[in-house]
């Protein structure tokens, strides 16, 4: 956060513009106490009364007339307690705890529309300035929401650092580490040189010539031929 002087009378005025510029139409009254100047990061602090007034003007679009008054008045727990007030719907004080949760509504989105975040966020702006925020109001009697803001408390809780101490003794040496994994399997080696040719065998002995068949038969003899004529 950046911490530095901020009118928020002149922001209320300057916001209240602006919604006037949105719907001229609308018959609304501004009270706003001046001056009031904190001590608060400009951004952050506009943006809570952006939705605080925001928030008012959207709930007296109701009222033939509305009412919207920002000011301030003392506090037991901060220097200065701020707050928004308005003549409009109000809410149920039985359910105020649910105010300042995220998504959290109180009236129907078709009746005030709204994402339900806005006063949320008021609360952790409000908290980052060492402030707390409430509200009260009653149905259809209007609601105020007060905080406050703490630059003190801010400032301490974020002051420079104190020097650095002195390094403390060291440890004890830690336990052994766990044994690495086992190695990768090793490559194959080469395959080896072939065999030579084994000698070729000796050639076979010659079989024996087989012995000679006996002679055949002599078959029989022929008939005699027929003589032939005689000469003449």
């Amino acid at each position: 956060m950046y911490l530095q002087a901020v009118d928020l009378s002149a922001e209320v005025d300057d916001i209240a513009s602006d919604l006037q510029r949105e719907e001229p139409g609308r018959d609304v009254q501004f009270i706003i106490q001046r001056p009031v100047q904190v001590e608060a990061d400009p951004a952050l602090i506009r943006t809570v009364l952006q939705y605080l007034v925001g928030n008012a003007w959207k709930f007296t679009s109701h009222r033939d007339t509305a009412l919207i008054e920002f000011g301030t008045k003392p506090t037991a727990d901060a220097p200065v307690c701020y707050y928004v007030r308005d003549n409009g719907a109000g809410f149920d004080p039985l359910y105020s705890s649910k105010l300042f949760q995220p998504f959290q509504r109180l009236h129907a989105a078709i009746e005030f529309p709204g994402r339900g975040i806005g006063l949320a966020s008021v609360k952790q702006i409000v908290e980052r300035h060492g402030g707390r925020v409430w509200a009260e109001g009653r149905v259809d009697e209007g609601a105020t929401v007060y905080f406050t803001l703490n630059v003190e408390e801010t400032n301490r809780a974020t002051g420079p650092a104190g020097p650095a101490g002195p390094a403390g003794p060291a440890g004890p040496a830690g336990p052994a580490g766990a044994a690495g994994a086992a190695g990768e399997v090793g490559v194959a080696g080469a395959a080896g040189a072939a065999g030579e040719v084994g000698a070729a065998g000796a050639v076979g002995e010659v079989g024996a010539v087989g012995a000679t068949g006996a002679a055949g038969e002599a078959g029989p003899a022929g008939p005699a031929g027929e003589a032939g004529p005689a000469a003449l």
